[in-house]
């Protein structure tokens, strides 16, 4: 990890150095070259693992299920929030309406589209309380 840090570090820099003197991004460029930083820290971090544990990172359940999942949510929690606003003119309202939307959405894709099973969820801080409202709901 020091070694992977140590070469994100520097790449920060760089990629800093030319958001800043050549593109001109100002504070953009701080923002841009920390997720730089960030995920090249998981990529070298990600192969490390797969090179010393010989572990292979399983792509649909960790990176595409829940992409989707979010996706969605993205799009109902902006519909709520539209539709709570055009009702009653309140900022408050449609936020947390659209929270509310967001979270229930996410979960329930999670579990319907198979990225979280009983077992997963039982092992999550109030999993046995959603497990078994998820199955008075029929999702699982």
């Amino acid at each position: 990890p020091m070694r992977n840090a140590a070469i994100a570090l520097f790449v920060h820099v760089a990629a800093l150095e030319v958001m800043l003197l050549v593109f001109k991004w100002g504070l953009y460029s701080v923002v841009f070259a920390n997720i730089v930083f960030s995920f090249l820290m998981c990529q070298l971090n990600a192969a490390s693992i797969r090179k010393y544990l010989h572990y292979r990172q399983e792509i649909k359940k960790t990176f595409l299920i829940p992409t989707i999942a979010s996706l969605i949510m993205g799009a109902a929690a902006y519909g709520v929030y539209h539709l709570i606003y055009k009702l009653c003119h309140i900022n408050a309202a449609g936020a947390g309406g659209a929270i509310l939307a967001a979270v229930a959405v996410y979960g329930i894709l999670l579990i319907k589209l198979g990225c979280i099973d009983e077992n997963e969820l039982k092992k999550m801080p109030g999993g046995t309380r959603l497990l078994g409202a998820a199955r008075k709901l029929h999702l699982m």
